[in-house]
């Protein structure tokens, strides 16, 4: 598969750029899809889309039952909130209309007390808060701006999905400065090698009591074997020279 990465001189307003950095609009795929930043379609677009998408395929938005109306106004705020440079969504390269296929939130883990966040949601920010603050880095004072989630994330096939990843890796890595980390919610049993070859480190998953464990998705009410495949990967950036 060739790729072709097509740089732009656009500045977002709310993304810290370091001097230097390229922000790469596009990424072109002979495979179906093609890479966009978040500004590519309309935001009622992405927002339609990963709100339902996540409603028929997240077990931590469908198992928690969070009234719809709710859940999408969540959303709604939550990507005029999302790192521009981080994150990113796919559109279909065959199709006319450009429909989405794929896309990936990710917030700084500043933006998270400033939610909105009704109801069970407000729960479930707590518990997400409080499991990012225990799983950070022990090492370093790191202000919270430099840290980074991928909580949630759709894409229509795997490849999709580990190519949304790998982008962000990508992006994390030219704009973001030393001892910055990123958190992503991934699956243990079908992307824990993918995520270990982007040298992110596993942190922790759920369903096991047999230990403290504030990342465990069994304390809001999922199942431990759909739990158990709930896991917290953390990426660190320790290249000193950003380019």
């Amino acid at each position: 598969m060739s790729s072709k990465f097509n740089t732009v001189g656009l500045l977002y307003p709310n993304v810290s750029k370091p001097e230097g950095t390229k922000i790469y609009q596009s990424i072109s795929s002979d495979k179906g899809y093609v890479i966009k930043t978040i500004t590519s379609a309309p935001l009622y677009r992405i927002v339609s889309y990963f709100t339902n998408r996540t409603e028929e395929s997240e077990a931590k938005v469908h198992d928690l039952q969070i009234p719809y109306s709710m859940y999408y106004t969540h959303i709604y705020l939550a990507w005029k909130s999302a790192d521009q440079l981080l994150s990113s969504i796919t559109l279909q390269s065959d199709n006319s209309e450009s429909k989405l296929n794929g896309a990936n939130l990710v917030l700084s883990t500043s933006k998270l007390g400033d939610m909105y966040a009704p109801g069970m949601i407000t729960s479930v920010l707590d518990f997400v808060t409080k499991c990012y603050e225990w799983a950070k880095p022990n090492s370093r004072r790191i202000p919270s701006s430099s840290a980074y989630v991928s909580t949630l994330r759709v894409a229509s096939k795997d490849e999709i999905n580990r190519a949304l990843i790998k982008y962000t890796v990508e992006q994390f890595l030219r704009a973001t400065t030393y001892g910055s980390y990123h958190f992503v919610w991934e699956t243990n049993s079908k992307m824990k090698e993918f995520m270990k070859e982007l040298d992110y480190e596993q942190i922790t998953c759920g369903g096991n009591h047999s230990f403290y464990n504030p990342c465990d998705w069994t304390l809001m009410g999922l199942k431990p074997e759909i739990a158990k495949e709930q896991c917290l990967y953390r990426l660190i950036n320790n290249k000193s020279n950003i380019y």
